[in-house]
């Protein structure tokens, strides 16, 4: 397979920088001019600790209509999608060295490829070129360098983003879309791509304006999700909390410890959760889900039956407040003396034959006439079925 590569370096590139030096509290400043035609170096210094930073673009055509893949271990990946067939690379190098010398051989070894593979178009940063074996080891743990990549590219691509370290912001794409992330921030608005799917175990994570089946795997961070119509949505959290508003379509989110927190929800709604309270407010369609010890409240404008609805939780408490206009069955779960109905209810069996000594008793009644079953299961904690006001 042949492929088309080619190599971008720093001190190619021309224009004025400008130094600074901090010393004592004072701060001097110098402007070099260098013999480029654009590009600009940066140096700012305290005490023996020097900062260099050095910019450039760069314009990549493209001849193959397949993916785009951006690779950047170490710095931001931001993408901003437009509608001309070519890439407008934007790229920032940084460098932490004791002088000039040092921090020029540390340029030269960050590097900067394009090429197409299968049809397939790599823009990959490159860390360690031109260094030691022992140089390379140094600088993966005692990282000197790093590189922030800004691009414009084709909006209506498929898009492939793999990150380590930094954030990843897109902006503005309408092709499909895969997010792959190790820590940092990732920020997506304005996506309209067949499927988007973002994985970051350390990130905090914020989808807007998406459309398009949603796929977002977190973790220790938050993830914020706003404004998302799609016919499928997976949310996925280990301690992070969910926070959700404006979402339209079939929706299941899972958590371990992280709170499930949304409103304004329409569609088949399922959740999932280990010790991590659900709080589901103005909700339009239906609602299953289950917990262990978390908190199950439910608000609902609008109860649409998609399916048998359940909630369950072994310790936790499930309140539900139901539209006026709800029509079905109430299939209750839990102990006598931890229910409460405030809905009336027309029971199979008068609620006042139950016996309050039994650990466990089965309620069942209809609302409006309804035989579309609700189903509330709590073992040991308090249900409570009411009117939203």
């Amino acid at each position: 397979m042949r492929h088309h590569q080619s190599h971008l370096s720093c001190f190619q590139l021309k224009g004025i920088s400008r130094v600074q030096f901090k010393l004592g509290g004072l701060l001097l400043s110098l402007f070099i001019g260098l013999t480029s035609l654009f590009g600009s170096l940066f140096i700012s210094t305290w005490g023996f600790a020097s900062e260099y930073q050095v910019e450039f673009e760069k314009l990549i055509p493209l001849r193959s209509n397949g993916k785009l893949q951006i690779l950047n271990n170490r710095g931001d990946v931001i993408i901003e999608g437009w509608s001309q067939d070519k890439v407008r690379l934007s790229l920032k190098k940084k460098a932490t060295a004791e002088n000039e010398l040092e921090a020029q051989r540390l340029f030269k070894s960050v590097e900067v490829f394009h090429q197409v593979i299968q049809g397939n178009v790599e823009i990959s940063a490159n860390f360690g070129q031109g260094l030691t074996l022992q140089e390379k080891l140094h600088e993966r743990d005692h990282p000197k360098t790093s590189m922030q990549m800004s691009l414009l590219a084709p909006a209506g691509r498929s898009l492939q983003i793999l990150a380590l370290q930094g954030r990843v912001i897109l902006k503005n794409w309408y092709g499909p879309v895969e997010i792959r992330a190790s820590s940092g921030e990732i920020r997506v608005e304005n996506v309209r791509g067949r499927e988007i799917f973002v994985l970051c175990p350390s990130c905090s994570i914020e989808a807007k304006g998406i459309r398009g089946d949603l796929r977002c795997i977190g973790g220790k961070q938050d993830i914020q999700l706003e404004n998302v119509k799609s016919d499928q949505v997976y949310i996925e959290s280990d301690s992070g909390k969910i926070r959700a508003k404006q979402i339209q379509g079939e929706q299941l989110y899972v958590s371990k410890t992280g709170a499930v927190l949304a409103r304004n929800l329409s569609g088949n709604i399922e959740f999932m959760s280990r010790d991590a309270n659900v709080e589901l407010t103005h909700v339009s369609g239906s609602v299953s889900g289950k917990t262990t010890s978390g908190n199950i409240l439910i608000r609902s404008a609008q109860w649409i039956f998609h399916d048998k609805a359940l909630l369950e939780s072994e310790s936790g408490n499930i309140a539900v407040a139901l539209p006026d206009q709800f029509s079905g069955e109430l299939d209750l779960l839990t102990q006598a003396d931890k229910l409460r109905v405030d809905v009336p209810v027309s029971w199979t069996i008068p609620i006042s034959n139950f016996n309050s000594a039994m650990l466990l008793q089965h309620f069942v009644g209809t609302v409006r006439g309804g035989h579309e079953p609700l189903r509330i299961v709590s073992e040991k904690g308090n249900v409570e079925v009411t009117y939203w006001k």
